[in-house]
């Protein structure tokens, strides 16, 4: 078991989903804020999956195998450390396969040897956390895609293997810039 106190934060390309025995089960991971209690991880990827949503598609079926899941002491708001606000998927139209075999897919790189042009064929996941500074919240996106992880607070970004697509980078800038009213 967990220390009850600490923040953690798990995240990866699990290749099983929500609802299934390895994360649900063997982590725990529950996907009801009601249900969490002191040493239980948050997954807020449970109830999007259960709706049909996920980050990639095999034989025209969604998985939702990209996730981010918080520890309980991530999801009061009422406290002066960083707090989980929201989980998205980023999906954007130009992210999207318009043609072929994986039409409506995330638009892959490469299928076998032949170059797509894409990006990936999944897309990424990104929780929104903030953190009351004074007056103001200080918004933190943690976001994750297929060997690349990174936390962005409009001011540092630290990533994995490779930076990050330039337009990902200015719609995450926006996006604080938008929830922080600049």
């Amino acid at each position: 078991k967990i220390d009850p106190n600490v923040k953690i934060i798990i995240m990866g390309d699990l290749n099983d989903d929500p609802v299934s025995p390895s994360v649900a089960k063997v982590l725990g991971a529950k996907g009801d804020k009601k249900d969490i209690g002191p040493g239980d991880i948050y997954n807020p990827w449970a109830e999007p999956f259960k709706q049909g949503i996920g980050t990639l598609a095999y034989n025209d079926s969604w998985n939702l195998f990209d996730q981010i899941m918080i520890t309980q002491p991530f999801l009061p708001t009422d406290q002066s450390g960083v707090f989980f606000k929201a989980a998205y998927i980023f999906h954007k139209p130009w992210m999207v396969q318009t043609s072929g075999r994986y039409k409506g897919y995330p638009k892959r790189t490469y299928d076998f040897d032949n170059y797509m042009q894409g990006y990936s064929d999944h897309f990424p996941t990104y929780l929104v956390l903030l953190k009351k500074t004074g007056t103001k919240m200080k918004t933190i996106l943690i976001w994750w895609h297929r060997r690349r992880a990174a936390w962005h607070n409009g001011e540092k970004h630290i990533s994995g293997r490779w930076n990050y697509h330039v337009e990902w980078a200015n719609w995450h800038l926006a996006q604080i810039k938008r929830l922080e009213g600049k």
